[in-house]
This record gives C-alpha cells, sequence and structure tokens, in this order.
C-alpha cells in the first residue's frame, strides 16, 4: 500500500485516501476500519471536495480528473 492524497470529512467524521499501488480509493470511519470506495481508481493519486461535497479525483494513470457522485458514478472532467 502507497497512502497518498488524504481527505477528511469532516461532517461525517470520515477519512478518505488513495493507494496508489492497489488502484484503490479506501474510506475510514471509526469502529468501522477501512472500506473500499472505488476500484479501480484510475491510479488516484488526489482528492478533494468540490462545493456540492461530491469527491473529485486526480487521477495519474488516465491523466484524467473526475468526479464521484453519490450513487457512485464517475463523471469525468478533464481528460488528455
Amino acid at each position: 500500500m502507497f497512502g497518498e492524497g488524504p481527505l477528511w470529512d469532516h461532517p461525517n467524521g470520515q477519512l478518505y485516501f488513495v493507494d496508489i499501488i492497489g488502484d484503490t480509493i479506501w474510506r475510514w470511519r471509526p469502529g468501522v476500519g477501512k472500506e473500499v470506495v472505488v476500484r479501480p481508481s484510475g491510479k488516484a493519486n488526489g482528492l478533494t471536495f468540490d462545493k456540492q461535497r461530491r469527491i473529485l479525483v486526480a487521477g495519474w494513470g488516465g491523466r484524467t480528473v473526475w468526479r464521484l457522485d453519490a450513487d457512485g458514478t464517475a463523471t469525468p472532467l478533464c481528460t488528455k
């Protein structure tokens, strides 16, 4: 595991982070531990929230920036 791009979700008390080598976006919650959010992640390495609190992802594998919608849909915002 190679952790990268941590994103603290203060309102929900959870942490999102990326495992570049494992090509996975994880969520960690107290009392639950870590859970897979997206796999494969396109070699994601950076995370942030937009104004609607959706996760924005920078992926170096596909040279993309994409949004993770609440229903799990990945919406490309910028591609190579």
